[in-house]
């Protein structure tokens, strides 16, 4: 770097594109050489910092990041150094004139890269929009209905009212709560009470449901239905105004493999009524702006989450800023706090709820709950607890893949248990776990993909032309159809891998009547395989006892930030009635102890003149 700048890779975590894009800008523009020093650590620190998941810098919010990165590379810039740069600067320009490659906030505390702050400015401008459109009146019907719904005797359920008659008042609502909270109701409720209005003007109501991943959308769309069916709507939500099949983000807004731009956008609006998306917490800033600007007007958009989970992997943390931020951005939020799924498993609910606060307990080896401690440094050739204690489901899953009956009662078996991890790579990690496993349970160990019966799989790349999706797991299993195209296991098939088919449960799957969708090896889009998955591909789904293994010792991380107190409260809400937390001592302790926290400025993002 020219002019008297140097940049370093500090800490491993500067990539080189970080450094030829600060260079870049430096030289392209004509400026003093102190000003080029400045704009190429602003540049050089705005693209690490999106590197970093985050959507722009922030002075003021830096020193809580203890990022060593940043901190070392912007050290002794003030905020002042950089308002005192000229509003139409050629290269970093006043949020007002966005036509630099950098751009600054007028009190110089935030920097952007171009791109993102407008991302950031159009989802502020569009939820501001949204938030102050004309509030609807509840007609008499849904007065009466709602009264229905939620009795007055049942005081649990009123968060539920209090959030259903926000989302029927607003177009804009965001739903925030933990697993068994009752989001899938509210939504029930929701799109029945506007049904009902609709019918009183013979319009059809036109319902779209979305969420990040297949996954997500498939559970969303089953629960759904399950409501529809059940007594508490039976008489309210016909089932033929929810939509056949629920769609990834990717699909609603009709992007392709090749490029990240929606044929879905306010040129080419969505057709629909309402849009409700699911697990709100994963979507990024920019999938967030492409969907709210593909929202057709008078749209209702209800986003549901959970605001405690982790993040999206991509940039911008888009549902925690209008949670915590909804009073400047004029959002209105729901919070559903009781939890009707654990009640019989407490435990489970007040561990979640300590994690949040910050608090790990000193053990639990009693009731749901066990807490196993690592020994750092132990012999890694020799099998570890956590996968002594798992082997035996993975063995009896695969005996009974080599056996008579139903696939799918094998696939539900899917549901029943499940390794996290919090890292990718290492013993305690997903390659590492899943390579024990591989070397205790394949046939043929050094196959490539490995492909036998009980292997259980995920999916790494969409391939909508067979219904599976990024983040999918299904189970390699000896089928073949009988006389009416159903499938039934084939177990005197089991070592014939012409008859092994990758299974799925899926919602409007090819072959609709089994529920199931069955790929051949040579159709199957890129896979790996899932005896351990990660937290963030877990989300969305939840499993009746969960594994959570941890490092054996924060030297397993490397100095790198990645276990979170919302990675411990996301694995551990994945847990329906079991959970096992393996780690080293202090891990889990000092995981509850950090929290993640991403740099934005899309509540400070000025109104339009």
């Amino acid at each position: 770097m020219s002019d008297g700048y140097t940049s370093t890779l500090l800490g491993g975590r500067t990539r080189s594109l970080n450094r030829y894009f600060a260079d870049w800008v430096s030289k392209r523009f004509d400026m003093p050489v102190e000003t080029r020093e400045l704009i190429a650590r602003l540049a050089e620190a705005s693209s690490l910092a999106l590197q970093l998941k985050h959507s722009c810098l922030d002075l003021a919010q830096l020193p809580a990041l203890a990022e060593p990165a940043l901190t070392e590379l912007l050290g002794d810039v003030d905020a002042a150094q950089i308002a005192a740069l000229a509003p139409d600067h050629a290269a970093v320009s006043c949020e007002r004139a966005t036509r630099a490659p950098l751009v600054r906030s007028a009190d110089g505390r935030r920097v952007w890269l171009q791109k993102y702050f407008l991302f950031e400015n159009a989802v502020a401008h569009r939820i501001r929009t949204l938030g102050a459109a004309p509030v609807s009146v509840l007609n008499a019907a849904q007065q009466e209905a709602l009264a229905t719904l939620y009795p007055a005797q049942e005081p649990a359920a009123s968060s539920q009212r209090r959030a259903t008659e926000m989302a029927l008042r607003q177009r804009l609502s965001v739903i925030s709560g933990g697993p068994g909270t009752g989001k899938t109701w509210t939504v029930a409720a929701v799109v029945a009470l506007l049904q009902l209005a609709d019918r009183q003007t013979q319009q059809p109501l036109k319902v779209a449901l979305a969420a990040p991943t297949g996954k997500a959308a498939n559970r969303m769309m089953e629960s759904l239905r399950n409501a529809a069916h059940s007594e508490r709507f039976r008489d309210l939500l016909a089932t033929d105004v929810l939509p056949d099949k629920a769609s990834t983000l990717h699909a609603l807004l009709a992007i392709g493999y090749d490029t990240v731009k929606p044929r879905r956008d306010a040129q080419n609006p969505l057709d629909c009524d309402v849009l409700i998306v699911d697990e709100a917490s994963m979507i990024d800033l920019p999938m967030m702006a492409r969907l709210l600007a593909a929202l057709p007007d008078p749209a209702r958009l209800l986003l549901l989450g959970d605001q405690e989970q982790l993040s999206s992997v991509e940039a911008g943390g888009v549902l925690a800023d209008l949670c915590a931020g909804h009073e400047a951005l004029g959002v209105p939020v729901a919070v559903l706090e009781h939890n009707y799924r654990n009640r019989d498993q407490p435990e489970l609910q007040a561990l979640a709820g300590a994690v949040n606060q910050g608090l790990w307990p000193a053990a639990a080896s009693a009731g749901p709950i066990r807490l196993h401690e690592l020994v750092s440094g132990a012999n890694e050739r020799a099998a570890p607890p956590w996968f002594e204690a798992a082997l035996p489901h993975y063995e009896q899953l695969q005996q009974a893949a080599c056996a008579s009956g139903n696939p799918l009662e094998l696939l539900s078996q899917l549901q029943k248990f499940q390794l996290l991890c919090a890292l990718r790579e290492g013993p305690a990690g997903v390659s590492g776990i899943n390579a024990r496993f591989l070397t205790a349970l394949a046939p043929d160990r050094f196959a490539n993909p490995p492909w036998f019966a009980g292997l259980p799989v995920m999916v790494l790349r969409n391939d909508r032309a067979r219904g599976l999706f990024n983040g999918d797991v299904g189970l390699v299993l000896p089928v073949q159809q009988d006389t009416s195209g159903h499938w039934q296991l084939a177990p005197n098939r089991a070592h014939d891998v012409s008859a092994l088919r990758a299974c799925f449960p899926l919602a409007g799957a090819s072959d609709r009547e089994a529920g199931m969708e069955a790929v051949k090896r040579a159709q199957m889009p890129p896979f790996e395989p899932a005896f351990a998955i990660t937290v963030h591909k877990s989300q969305g789904s939840e499993y009746e006892r969960v594994s959570l293994v941890l490092p054996d010792s924060p030297e397993r991380l490397g100095g790198r930030q990645l276990l979170s107190r919302e990675l411990l409260y996301t694995g551990i809400t994945r847990a329906r009635s079991g959970l096992d937390v393996w780690a080293g001592s202090g891990v889990a302790e000092a995981a509850c102890a950090q929290r993640t926290h991403r740099m934005s400025g899309l509540t400070e993002q000025p109104h339009d003149e």
